[in-house]
């Protein structure tokens, strides 16, 4: 039969044994201590605190170091004559707690100080984190080392799990109905891995930190972005996000990668990004329903931000938005993109160069360039709407070996000035080059080119 336990108070003094110390004890609840609070009193380093089931009502302060705390289908509620409190706040290093339910709660487990694991636990009803550490009042600032891994938490009025620290570990848990962010991280060399969130009122991961790692989330049914990442160094590879309410993948910091993931119906865009020697590969971006695909701004200019293998599928605004100076964008696909003023590419910027990149059935333009000095190769728009190809303002810029077929408007449009086109095939579109002389100027047709610009046109095929 489940037992219930009054409120306990503890606080200990951090004992350091020395090597001639007495060997670790197992202390038992209720066997030999009838709470845990007493047990934990009495724990030096070593010790394991070994709690049978039952349900106990304490809320419990506690200084330990090296201290294995273990429930065994173990409910901890921190509710005490009717005042809610957290559960457990341990004061230390290299402690670990396991194996509870926290339930009715402020938070089910706080730990403060470096090294602490928090492992196989769950977090209910907690009015502010299911999970937290952090360094508090007592200790460092902040909990380095810290690991949280196969723990869930739902029906949390703020984040489900809260970490101030860094080298922090967060795998393989289960966030849900939290009213803030799903995981919310403030510190470096962060490792976000395998996690579930799902029904949050926030981001799903909420990061600020250096060189994190964020792999294998899956992220659905959030109210702000999917994965939120502000710092440099972050990679961010194969997670999956599905029905947010703003960015899928938002990311502001340089030498950052995102690879291989799936976002799926979002508002606001799939993955923005923001810095300096970005790369971006490999994603799937499918339904953004007010915004682009990919968005990409460089920081500064000359930043070697790459671009390629990504997928884009029916989104409203621009499939990919590249605003940058001497990147490089390959092998993306775009379809299926927009309502009446869509773009599949769109370059913005300076001496960037575009290759085996492909626009298909979109409601809009295929390809659009405005900037100075940049080169398509090999690039293919396929029954666009309007142009195929829009060469919008700068100077200098190349298409070379690039086809437009099947576009209801020009296959090429220029308004830029000194606009070069090699060995490049414009067939079956509404308005192609051999007839485009037959339209107003208001069209800045290939033919006329922008306002006294004279186009370059070599060995080109038109039909």
């Amino acid at each position: 039969m489940w037992s219930v336990r009054k409120r306990v108070v503890a606080t200990v003094a951090v004992l350091t044994l020395t090597a001639s110390s007495a060997a670790a004890d197992t202390l038992r609840v209720p066997r030999q201590f009838d709470t845990i609070g007493e047990a934990l009193a009495v724990a030096a380093t070593g010790d394991r605190v070994l709690v049978a089931p039952g349900t106990y009502r304490e809320n419990v302060v506690v200084d330990l170091d090296g201290v294995e705390l273990v429930g065994r289908n173990a409910v901890w509620d921190g509710t005490v004559d009717g005042i809610l409190g957290a559960c457990v706040v341990v004061n230390g290093d290299a402690n670990l707690i396991q194996g509870f339910t926290f339930r009715n709660c402020t938070t089910g487990a706080h730990t403060r100080g470096d090294g602490n694991s928090v492992s196989r636990c769950r977090a209910r009803n907690a009015v502010e984190n299911g999970f937290r550490m952090d360094g508090g009042e007592v200790g460092p600032a902040e909990a380095n080392g810290a690991t949280i891994d196969r723990c869930e938490t739902s029906s949390t009025r703020n984040a489900g799990i809260f970490v101030h620290g860094n080298a922090v570990r967060v795998a393989k848990c289960n966030v849900r109905r939290s009213g803030g962010n799903g995981i919310e991280i403030d510190g470096d060399g962060f490792v976000a891995d395998r996690n579930r969130i799902a029904n949050v009122a926030g981001a799903g991961v909420d990061l600020d930190g250096d060189d994190a790692t964020l792999s294998r989330n899956q992220i659905r049914n959030v109210a702000s972005d999917g994965i939120r990442v502000s710092g440099s160094g972050a990679t961010v590879s194969r997670n999956r996000v599905v029905n947010g309410g703003a960015t899928g993948l938002l990311l502001v910091g340089d030498v950052s990668t995102a690879i291989a993931n799936r976002v799926n119906v979002v508002v606001d865009a799939g993955i923005s990004a923001t810095g300096q020697e970005l790369q971006i590969g490999d994603n799937r971006i499918v339904d953004v329903l007010a915004g682009d695909g990919i968005v990409l701004q460089e920081s500064v200019d000359d930043s070697g931000c790459v671009v390629t293998g990504n997928r884009v599928m029916d989104v409203s605004g621009s499939g990919i938005l590249l605003e940058m100076v001497g990147g490089l964008a390959s092998r993306n696909v775009v379809s299926g993109v927009g309502f009446e003023c869509g773009i599949g590419i769109s370059v913005v910027g300076a001496t960037n160069v575009i290759t085996d990149c492909l626009t298909d059935d979109l409601h809009g333009v295929g390809f659009l360039v405005a900037g100075d000095g940049n080169q398509l190769f090999d690039c293919v728009a396929r029954g666009c709407s309007q142009d195929g190809f829009s060469v919008l303002s700068g100077n200098a810029n190349l298409l070379e070996r690039c086809t437009a077929s099947g576009c209801e408007a020009q296959g090429l449009s220029n308004f830029a000035t000194l606009t070069t086109v090699r060995e490049s095939r414009f067939t079956k579109n509404r308005l192609d080059v051999a007839s485009e002389t037959e339209f107003d100027s208001f069209f800045g047709t290939l033919s006329q080119g922008g306002p006294g610009a004279p186009v370059e046109i070599f060995n080109c095929f038109v039909r």
